[in-house]
């Protein structure tokens, strides 16, 4: 995070002490007309006369030091002021100025030496040497000393905005979302603000999943300086959080920021109806422009394989979700499973924050890389072309701008797996991995530039979380009515999955219906939710609203529910599987790509097909006849772990042994091998 100072004004104070002869005293007073008019280079050549003859003038050796200032040159203006604090060793205004030189150097050690003398000298009464001294605590990333700097400063000295920005910057150094927008706010009290308190205080409402808020803030920004690239993919981020699709795609369209870009083609799985060609073709358009301009890289050599048999294959896996976040909850299972006598594990860490979960990964890891700090796309390849990976996975795809470095064929065998739901029409991504149930054969092949591997009827594993609370009894039976439910992101409670919604609760009058959403907190984002609800006839009081919850209150949530309905075209996965964990299953239909069949795949792997309808039509039906049918509902709740632990849900080592198999095919039809040679030279 970094905090721009604007170009420095250097003040300065006359000194009573300094006796110049006449002329060097007209001499002073020709270089002060000189900078007044922004003849610098005059200046200069007056004073460096005058600090020649009077070599302890404090005065001319000040306006020397703006001189440079006005020139750029802050090198010969720190110069000046060192000379001056080594002339005059009280003199506030000249430390205040190193402080200054030095900031503009962006040495911030130095600057807040300077600026601490500068207070000392004033007995603490220095209330721009303060502020610049919490920049710059900031700018060195020591957040906890720049908030006690500007503690301090509102004891001492009257509130204003800019002590309060800088505040809501500290805290937002520290992952504290709440107390920055608390700061920001408090900032805005004192005036209008301008583009970067909007901007900040939109990422942090964000975060906070105050999405109308964050939305409403990057516009503000944008007031200010119109077209902004940052404010305009926040705002399109913030819309596309709210479901706003189609405005967050053309909020995103010309911004010149790779995440915009990727943004736009990650939208696409979301739009209505599901559009597989068109989405393939901008993908293919994205992916071989990125890969023609990576191959202008002419320093950038192609992978060169490893010499000699494979007593161990290398895999290597790049994300930015080694941490608690649904592609490690789904990895971590697998990985554990590999057969590490005839695997090495090379991970790529993509993200500046760990946690508990990102020292798992790390244990599990051969060999660790934090790739984070490079942030060149070209340096990130090569670091990792030098480790000689066979098989690269991307486990990102346009959810990330890494996977820009698969453009530039950095391993002989590159995948894409788990965590991004579509194609990435990427020429240089050989392989994408799937299951028989997401990718049914025959009919979803024509969405995708890679080739389909299929592991099984499961892709990925399941683990439950640490701790959760036993199924409890169906609420129909305590409180005489059911209860349907949604849990999902506001992006994905489309018109769509509204309009099977308020067809079920027609065809169960007496059901509620609950909808769990982060931005459900929020009254604005209520209001705008229950509005597209009363439009299809759906009481208000029929619904129950509610933002995201801790993990525990999340899971214990399921006991006042019934029935789980899904979202299209974006199915549920994670939040299907806890909900099958917690006794609840999930009422969907078959839908005919990837990303809307996660429920279908879930329910068939758990033995329970009479929960998926065979289209959008026969939803709301089947909704009425599963809620009918107590013996059913009651099984379900009763045996839905039992069917998931025996099931190829939570079969790691299965999908551990496929994963590997297909290791090594994918690694022989590159090589030209047997793969049951390879196997058993494995």
């Amino acid at each position: 995070m970094r905090v721009e100072f604007d170009p420095p004004a250097y003040p300065f104070t006359i000194p009573a002490m300094t006796v110049y002869p006449e002329r060097t005293l007209k001499a002073l007073q020709r270089a002060r007309t000189q900078l007044a008019a922004g003849k610098a280079q005059d200046a200069i050549r007056e004073l460096q006369k005058v600090v020649a003859k009077v070599p302890k003038g404090e005065e001319a050796w000040m306006l020397l030091a703006q001189a440079y200032g006005q020139r750029s040159a802050h090198g010969e203006a720190l110069d000046c002021y060192q000379r001056v604090t080594r002339i005059s060793p009280k003199n506030a205004v000249a430390w205040f100025n190193l402080g200054m030189a030095h900031t503009t150097l962006r040495r911030y050690a130095e600057a807040i030496k300077a600026y601490a003398e500068a207070i000392r000298h004033t007995g603490g009464d220095y209330p721009a040497a303060v502020m610049n001294m919490g920049r710059c605590f900031i700018q060195l990333d020591q957040y906890d000393m720049a908030l006690q700097v500007f503690e301090a400063y509102l004891e001492d000295f009257s509130p204003n905005a800019d002590v309060y920005s800088l505040t809501g910057i500290a805290r937002q150094g520290q992952q504290d979302s709440a107390a920055a927008a608390e700061a920001y706010r408090k900032a805005l009290e004192f005036g209008p603000g301008g583009y970067t308190l909007h901007l900040n205080l939109g990422s942090c409402l964000h975060v906070l999943h105050d999405y109308r808020g964050a939305a409403d803030h990057a516009a503000r920004a944008l007031d200010f300086q119109r077209d902004d690239p940052v404010a305009r993919f926040n705002l399109g981020t913030a819309l596309f959080a709210l479901g706003e699709i189609d405005k967050a795609r053309e909020t995103w369209k010309g911004v010149p920021r790779p995440e915009a870009t990727l943004s736009r083609l990650a939208a696409l799985s979301y739009l209505e109806p599901f559009d597989g060609e068109g989405l393939l073709a901008e993908h293919r358009t994205w992916g071989e422009a990125l890969v023609a301009a990576c191959a202008a890289e002419a320093a950038l050599a192609p992978p060169i394989p490893r010499p000699g048999p494979r007593a161990k294959l290398r895999l290597g896996f790049v994300s930015p979700d080694f941490r608690e976040h649904p592609v490690a909850f789904f990895l971590e299972g697998l990985l554990r499973h590999l057969d590490r006598e005839r695997f090495e594990l090379f991970l790529y860490f993509d993200a500046p924050n760990r946690d508990e979960v990102t020292a798992r990964f790390q244990r599990l890891a051969d060999r660790w890389v934090e790739l984070y700090p490079t942030r060149d796309p070209r340096a990130a390849a090569e670091r990792i072309r030098a480790d000689q990976v066979d098989v690269l996975f991307d486990l990102a795809g346009m959810t990330s701008p890494r996977v820009e470095v698969f453009g530039r064929r950095i391993a002989p065998v590159q995948v894409s797996y788990l965590g991004y739901a579509s194609t990435t029409g990427l020429p240089t991504i050989d392989y994408v991995l799937s299951d028989a149930l997401l990718d049914p054969p025959g009919l979803t092949e024509a969405h995708y530039s890679e080739k389909l591997v299929r592991l099984g009827n499961c892709f990925a594993t399941y683990t439950p979380p640490a701790g959760a609370p036993l199924p409890a009894e169906r609420p129909m039976k305590r409180k005489g009515y059911p209860v349907l439910a949604s849990v999902a992101r506001l992006n994905k409670i489309s018109d769509g999955a509204l309009d099977l919604w308020c067809s079920a609760l027609r065809s169960v009058p007496d059901a509620r219906l609950l909808i769990l959403a982060q931005g459900l907190h929020h009254a604005g984002i209520q209001a705008a939710l229950l509005e597209r609800l009363t439009q299809r006839g759906v009481a208000p009081e029929r619904v129950e609203l509610r933002g995201s919850l801790p993990m525990r209150a999340y899971l214990e949530l399921h006991s006042d529910i019934d029935l789980m309905l899904d979202t299209t075209p974006w199915s549920g996965h994670t939040t299907t599987l806890h909900g099958l964990w917690m006794g609840v299953p999930t009422v969907t239909f078959e839908q005919a790509h990837h990303a809307g069949r996660f429920t279908t795949m879930v329910m068939e792997n758990a033995g329970l097909p009479e929960f998926v309808a065979r289209d959008a039509a026969g939803f709301s039906e089947q909704v009425r006849r599963l809620l009918a049918d107590d013996a059913l509902m009651d099984r379900v709740r009763a045996e839905g772990r039992e069917r998931m632990r025996s099931s190829a849900l939570m079969e790691h080592a299965a999908l551990a042994r496929a994963f590997q198999d297909a290791c090594h095919t994918m690694w022989a039809a590159y090589a030209g091998e047997s793969t049951d040679d390879h196997l058993r030279a494995g």
